[in-house]
């Protein structure tokens, strides 16, 4: 835990008035340029952090990007504008709120009660990773409060919970997913039935405990995204599709999902076909087709490592499979045994758990894996002759 002095290096100290409440708040928002991703993985998850002052190599970035109301519990982006000078024009920044979700929180101030109260109990943990981990939740909870749906904020929100477990021994070494999970999973009915009603929900939101959980979600809310795209750039079109072509391999190397690789696979090929018909789009000329071009070389070799990959458990690798299946089944019991003990049961996401698909190919399934295996070879195959004439149109599109 940094100290004051320490934050404020890095940091720049703000004392903001609530949108909500009134409260005055005060604030650590990284200071312009402090930090930068030195090297990214596809989805954009930072693999190292160059900081333009030494000595914070332990510090994620991550930890820094919400500003929680110490009194009604409202949380909003720090480098979101709208948020920092809500108290320019309280009333309007108020009309933008649900009125359902207004009254809950002003409520659940006076009474101490309320998901968003709660959730705020957690911000005084001892363990970093949980503080983080609910002031996610929170930032998350607080978007669906607006009046409008901003499914790519969401989806942005749950990547990056995503990265943080990813990061678990890198920035939070003492923590562990097991540790954090029953601190709560009794929450999550709550959060659901608190929410309030949208009609765009692609996916109702609710507590993600586990990477595999928080890239569902964003993936769900991306995909929403890319279909309410509107008068987007051709390149922004592109990006997006990629993402979700990453974020589809990050999954199949976590579950080893024959969904997760198909949609994978479709997002990868998806980008090609796009970059190609930008290549080839005589109208679009300059950076765009560069940039294009690189994508379309990139989104090939990635979409080869994917099949790869997939053959390679087709075939009897299912080292892979079996680290992540031992791991899911740890974080299941975990969750399991903190459910067991709590008054209210959890109501878990429509969706399949990817920790339950992991344990059902992990339980002895024997027959059904090897016609999935046997299918998933005959798919490759056919994957593999794809590859080959995309080959030959990048050729040709190189050429030109």
């Amino acid at each position: 835990m940094l100290s004051a002095e320490e934050k404020t290096q890095i940091c720049r100290k703000y004392v903001l008035k609530c949108g909500i409440c009134e409260t005055e708040n005060e604030y650590f928002r990284l200071k312009r340029d402090i930090v930068q991703a030195a090297k990214t993985e596809g989805d954009g998850h930072a693999l190292s952090y160059k900081w333009s002052k030494p000595g914070f190599d332990a510090v994620n970035p991550l930890d820094f990007y919400f500003g929680v109301c110490s009194k009604c519990t409202f949380t909003g982006e720090l480098d979101d504008a709208d948020f920092r000078q809500a108290e320019r024009n309280i009333k309007q920044y108020r009309e933008g709120i649900h009125a359902d979700g207004f009254r809950g929180l002003l409520t659940g101030m006076s009474t101490g009660s309320g998901i968003g109260q709660a959730l705020s109990k957690r911000l005084g943990d001892p363990d970093p990773l949980v503080v983080v981990v609910a002031q996610f939740h929170l930032g998350i909870f607080c978007q669906c409060l607006r009046q409008k749906l901003v499914p790519g904020s969401i989806a942005r929100y749950y990547l990056r919970l995503a990265w943080i477990y990813r990061d678990i021994e890198k920035f939070y070494p003492d923590s562990t997913v097991e540790q954090v999970a029953p601190k709560f999973v009794k929450l999550a009915k709550r959060f659901q039935l608190e929410l309030p009603k949208h009609k765009d929900y692609p996916a109702v939101p609710a507590l993600a405990l586990t990477e595999v959980d928080a890239l569902r979600f964003a993936r769900t809310y991306f995909e929403r995204n890319y279909e309410t795209l509107r008068e987007a750039r051709v390149e922004d079109e592109l990006r997006l599709r990629y993402l979700l072509a990453e974020i589809g391999y990050r999954l199949y190397e976590l579950t080893d999902s024959a969904d997760d690789f198909k949609k994978a696979a479709a997002y990868f090929s998806g980008t090609m076909q796009q970059c190609l018909s930008i290549v080839s789009d005589k109208s679009i000329v300059g950076g765009a087709v560069n940039r294009a071009k690189e994508m379309l070389e990139k989104a090939g070799e990635r979409g080869r490592e994917l099949r790869i990959l997939n053959k390679q458990r087709g075939s009897g690798d299912k080292s892979a499979e079996g680290k992540a299946a031992a791991k899911a089944k740890k974080v299941k019991a975990t969750v399991k045994a903190a459910e067991e003990t709590s008054a209210q049961p959890v109501k878990t996401v429509p969706e399949k758990s990817a920790a339950a698909k992991v344990d059902s190919v992990a339980a002895g399934q024997g027959d059904t894996l090897q016609d999935e295996v046997q299918r998933l070879q005959g798919r490759v195959k056919e994957l593999e002759d794809e590859n080959k004439r995309l080959k030959q149109m990048i050729r040709k599109a190189r050429a030109g």
